[in-house]
C-alpha cells in the first residue's frame, strides 16, 4: 500500500518568487516540468530522497474559489501497486469510480479525497518516469 510521502502540491501567485525561495534558499533541485492535458504547467522540485514539491503557478489572493487561492492543494503518496490499493479503498467504501491512470511524467496517479473533502493523489513510480529519473541520478541505489 502507501509506502512514503511522494510530494505536496501548492498553487503559487509568483512562479520566479517561488522557486527563488525553494531553489535558491531552502535548496530545492529542480527535477523537471510537465504540462498536463489542459496545458496546465506543474514544476517539479526535488526534496531528497523519493519526496518532490511540486509548484503550480496561478494563485491568488481573491476571494476565489478554493481551487484558484494560492497555497496547498494536495498531498501525493508513493504505493507499491496503485491497481491493488484502489481496489483496497474501494472494498472499504473509498475511491468510488476512481481509475488510475498513466500521467505524461511516466507515473500512474489517481485523485482520492480524505472524509474531509482533503485531496490526496496516489503515485506509482515507473522506472522510466521522470521522478524515477531525477532520484536515480543522485542516488541510483534508491530504486
Amino acid at each position: 500500500m502507501i509506502t512514503s510521502i511522494a510530494h505536496v502540491a501548492c498553487q503559487v501567485r509568483d512562479v520566479d518568487a517561488a522557486l527563488h525561495f525553494y531553489r535558491d534558499v531552502l535548496g530545492f533541485k529542480e527535477s523537471h516540468r510537465v504540462h498536463t492535458p489542459t496545458g496546465r504547467l506543474i514544476i517539479c522540485l526535488w526534496a531528497g530522497g523519493e519526496t518532490f514539491l511540486e509548484l503550480l503557478p496561478g494563485g491568488t489572493d481573491g476571494p476565489e474559489q478554493a481551487k484558484d487561492r494560492a497555497g496547498y492543494l494536495h498531498m501525493g503518496l508513493w504505493v507499491d501497486d496503485i491497481h491493488a490499493t484502489v481496489r483496497a479503498l474501494q472494498a472499504q467504501g473509498f475511491a468510488q469510480g476512481c481509475e488510475p491512470t498513466l500521467g505524461g511524467d511516466g507515473v500512474w496517479g489517481v485523485m482520492i479525497s480524505d472524509l474531509d473533502g482533503n485531496q490526496i493523489e496516489l503515485w506509482q513510480m515507473t522506472p522510466e518516469s521522470l521522478p524515477a529519473q531525477t532520484i536515480a541520478r543522485v542516488n541510483p541505489n534508491v530504486l
